[in-house]
């Protein structure tokens, strides 16, 4: 009998043991007491902020805040929370029975916030610890916080902060690039040096105070090989480049037929068999006779062939039936609508006299039968427009696509771009490139897509000339200026300019920049998304 009360006891107490919260059970006292009728409470642990470790009477309960223990006996406590970004804090608590008792904790940060924005890929250390790259925002403890800085080619750079508490800090760091010297000899001497672009004077020279980093050096003097050098300049060090120049030699030029026309570059020299004396370097020869010609690119070179032969070949042109003739005549330039802008006034009269013009942008078809590949960002759609080229790209396809055909290609003038866009003499004086309505005849912001389409899928305006408003804008020959409001005949815009005209908008533009009096202009050296060409062809030799 005396076995089975035991038994039993020994049960009960272990599923009371069971019952609590494991956590709980260490403030028990044990499963016995509660039997003989002990008392019990609850502590509540709030802080702000939260998350701090909770110790009861020292002890680590493992806990953060907020956190309510149950089932803790009646009596006092001592209650501790710690962070080791707060100040520790202590506080004595009663407990009763059947009672919670609140604790509550406002803490006092031992940090401050520090922000750091240093020069572009540079190493941030905060008290010797890598942290990130160019910007760094984070906690530091009060007291003295070391920051160090550093990029290759640049000025390491060192701090030591007095960090106070609650008080955030910001530090904008820009470095210093490390400088070198290079001197550059050559002989002979009087070489032009010229230094990633730009030039430096005649050799020898000295360079000082040069930025660390890797440089292109070109040394180039008249009747002499230029010689491209690749060079490190290194910080507080002196860096030297010595060269020898060859000259150039006599080739003798021939074709089949004979009798036909050498050009290098754009000068004449005569016709075949001819011997021409050549400095070394490459050049583009066109020889041509008739209707036959070949374009090939020459290489001189101490080493190369001192006679060059040429078979000559028909030339097709592409773009034999896509050009469209445009009637010359006179016109009122510019916003004839009384809606434009300041620069597309003053109306004044323009007389144009007949050309040729593409009726439809060049595409990428066309640019990649004349270039070999598409710079366009939006690549597979070869009968859309080519885009992302620059005026100077324009310059280089037209000029490839005139030795190829032997024509004389070029971009359109503003003045007949606009005569042009207008329909010439079957003008019909839309707002537009051929309507009024501008879903009619243009990809612009509202119907394109957000991207370029296909020539010709829309209305071709008086002429057939297809796209003149919308799709891309489209390089003119012309620098932005102001318009003179006298009387002219054949302009062509000023010598000079701060960027070349693009007219028509495009898919990207909204509806204003697509009225085909809008003038936009553009850096010459910029390649956009939205920016193509269109080409004409002068009926007499300029």
């Amino acid at each position: 009998m005396k076995r089975l009360i035991v038994l039993v006891y020994f049960s009960f107490t272990l599923q009371l043991l069971l019952a609590l919260n494991a956590n709980d059970v260490f403030f028990a006292a044990s499963a016995s007491t509660k039997i003989q009728n002990q008392k019990f409470g609850s502590i509540q642990v709030t802080s702000k902020p939260d998350g701090m470790v909770i110790h009861l009477n020292d002890q680590n309960t493992g806990k953060i805040t907020p956190y309510t223990f149950n089932g803790i006996e009646t009596g006092d406590y001592t209650i501790k929370l710690t962070n080791q970004w707060y100040q520790t804090q202590t506080k004595k608590v009663s407990v009763f029975d059947e009672r919670t008792v609140p604790v509550n904790f406002i803490m006092k940060s031992l940090f401050a916030e520090l922000t750091i924005n240093a020069t572009t890929e540079a190493t941030i250390y905060i008290n010797g610890s890598r942290v990130s790259l160019t910007s760094w925002t984070g906690r530091v403890m009060e007291g003295i916080c070391k920051v160090k800085v550093e990029k290759v080619g640049y000025a390491t750079q060192e701090f030591q902060l007095a960090i106070i508490a609650g008080k955030n800090q910001k530090l904008d760091i820009k470095l210093k690039a490390e400088t070198g010297e290079l001197e550059v000899t050559s002989e002979p001497q009087g070489a032009v040096v010229t230094i990633d672009g730009t030039i430096y004077g005649l050799t020898p020279i000295k360079i000082p105070s040069l930025p660390e980093k890797r440089y292109v050096v070109y040394i180039a003097k008249k009747g002499y090989t230029t010689v491209i050098k690749s060079v490190d300049v290194v910080g507080r060090k002196f860096t030297k480049i010595d060269v020898v120049l060859y000259s150039g030699k006599q080739v003798a030029v021939t074709s089949e037929p004979s009798g036909a026309q050498i050009f290098i570059g754009d000068s004449l020299y005569g016709n075949t068999p001819k011997s021409i004396w050549l400095e070394y370097g490459e050049y583009l020869f066109k020889i041509t006779k008739g209707n036959k010609v070949i374009v090939e690119k020459v290489t001189i070179s101490f080493t190369s062939s001192a006679t060059h032969s040429f078979i000559l070949k028909d030339s097709n042109d592409p773009l034999d039936q896509y050009m469209v003739l445009v009637k010359g005549g006179t016109f009122k330039m510019g916003d004839t609508f009384g809606e434009g802008k300041k620069f597309e006034k003053p109306v004044h009269d323009v007389t144009v006299s007949d050309f040729y013009i593409s009726n439809y942008e060049i595409t990428q078809a066309l640019w990649k039968e004349i270039m070999g590949t598409s710079p366009s960002h939006f690549r597979d759609c070869n009968q859309c427009p080519v885009e992302r080229v620059s005026w100077h790209d324009a310059q280089n396809f037209i000029k490839k696509l005139n030795v190829l055909t032997g024509k004389n290609y070029r971009l359109p003038t503003e003045a007949e771009w606009e005569y042009a866009a207008r329909g010439g003499e079957k003008t019909q004086n839309h707002r537009y490139s051929g309507a009024r309505n501008i879903n009619d005849v243009a990809w612009y912001s509202g119907n394109s897509g957000n991207k370029t389409n296909e020539v010709g899928q829309l209305k071709p305006n008086e002429l057939g000339i297809y796209d003149m408003s919308g799709n891309v804008w489209e390089w003119c020959n012309d620098w932005f200026s102001s318009y003179s409001s006298t009387t002219e005949t054949n302009p062509k815009g000023p010598e000079t300019g701060d960027g070349r005209v693009v007219r028509g908008g495009s898919w990207f533009g909204y509806i204003d920049a697509n009225r085909l009096t809008f003038r936009g202009f553009d850096d010459p050296s910029n390649s956009r998304s939205y920016i193509g060409f269109r080409i004409v062809l002068p009926t007499v030799n300029e």
